[in-house]
């Protein structure tokens, strides 16, 4: 069980729009707060404001939501009457689309995960970037309290957007047992074998997307390539494809890297610790995380992390990984090379990163965010 401290009797509010099983990094978060809160010594009650998305909890049993999906009218009408209709005290939006753009009879957090489409609206559409920065400032400075994932995040709410420090706190996620604990070598084994993975590899996991700079990793790794006629290493890419007209594709066509790189597209979440402990290195040179997930993952299954020292990263990615500077292809590429080459620094990073990872625990995100729960609604 988790402990909280003093207890105070209230019901909270809990956005259920991305309380999914599907495992993104907010249904990630959604998810494992849900089920903490619930293991809680005296666990508050817990009303969810679903919608079709919602996969656990109260979900709606119908094909169609007894809540209009709009998004509209769910912030701006049902919300308010949802939240008087359920007389809850508090209610947690954790995300900035989930949340309320009228007035709440209750006080309201929001998570707030990263400020992206304002820090680099370069890697957004136009209309989203526009429409997320209004809905952010808008968000941010009408909610009661803010909680970021991380230091990064916070000081880029304090610049950005210029809340109050008071009205903000700074709780780190977790990682879960099963990337921390050790698996069967065999089936492991047997599992990469399904996806091919039976040659060293380099390996990242996340979408396609510009903001995670698998341009310049690709860079990097065709670099290696040559330079160390390596004729090894595969570099495998985790994640949903977006599509076959995504540059990521043309740079490994033109480059004569089709046998080189491979992509694996969704993974099932079960599989992924296997596929963590069987990489050479965790390659991830984003340009900006407001968390990184996935680095913490690859820490706690043992894997070398080389990552960027641009925004959180550095705060998850901690002492024994490879910082570098994302728009820097030649320096990703050393670094790769380092890895690959010394067994003795790899040993030594696998090691102190699994020791690292263990700072950071769901059960410790759950406590403190209730923790904030109790203050915003005694205040």
């Amino acid at each position: 069980m988790v402990e909280s401290g003093e207890k105070l009797k209230f019901r909270i509010g809990f956005d259920g729009r991305m309380l999914t099983l599907k495992m993104s990094g907010i249904g990630r978060y959604s998810l494992h707060l849900y089920q903490g809160l619930q293991e809680l010594k005296e666990p508050p009650e817990i009303e969810i404001y679903a919608s079709n998305k919602c996969e656990v909890g109260q979900r709606i049993q119908s094909s169609a939501s007894v809540f209009s999906e709009n998004p509209l009218w769910r912030a701006v009408w049902g919300m308010p009457d949802w939240v008087r209709e359920k007389k809850v005290d508090l209610y947690h939006a954790t995300n900035y689309g989930s949340s309320p753009l009228g007035s709440l009879a209750v006080p309201w957090i929001l998570t707030v995960h990263d400020l992206a489409p304002i820090r680099h609206p370069e890697f957004c559409t136009t209309y989203f970037a526009l429409r997320a920065k209004f809905l952010l400032r808008h968000h941010i400075s009408r909610a009661d309290y803010l909680i970021a994932d991380s230091k990064s995040t916070r000081e880029d709410i304090l610049e950005l957007i210029g809340v109050s420090a008071d009205r903000m706190s700074v709780i780190p996620l977790g990682v879960e047992e099963r990337f921390l604990l050790p698996g069967d070598l065999n089936q492991e084994k047997a599992i990469r074998a399904s996806y091919g993975l039976q040659w060293p590899y380099l390996l990242y996991v996340g979408v396609l997307h510009p903001r995670k700079n698998i341009q310049g990793l690709l860079q990097a790794f065709l670099q290696v390539c040559k330079e160390r006629q390596d004729q090894e290493h595969r570099l495998v890419l985790v994640g949903p494809t977006e599509g076959k007209n995504n540059p990521v594709y043309k740079f490994v066509r033109e480059n004569n890297l089709t046998n080189r790189v491979v992509f694996l597209g969704f993974v099932p979440d079960q599989h992924l610790p296997s596929i963590y402990r069987g990489a050479t290195a965790f390659t991830y040179p984003s340009f900006y995380e407001g968390f990184g997930y996935p680095v913490l993952e690859a820490l706690g299954c043992g894997a070398p992390v080389l990552t960027s020292k641009s925004s959180s990263l550095p705060e998850v990615a901690g002492p024994s990984s490879l910082l570098v500077d994302p728009y820097a292809p030649q320096e990703i590429a050393e670094a790769i090379s380092r890895i690959i080459d010394d067994s003795w620094l790899r040993e030594k990073m696998s090691r102190e990163g699994k020791e690292w990872s263990r700072n950071f625990r769901w059960q410790t995100t759950v406590s403190r965010t209730f923790s904030v729960y109790q203050k915003v609604v005694s205040a």
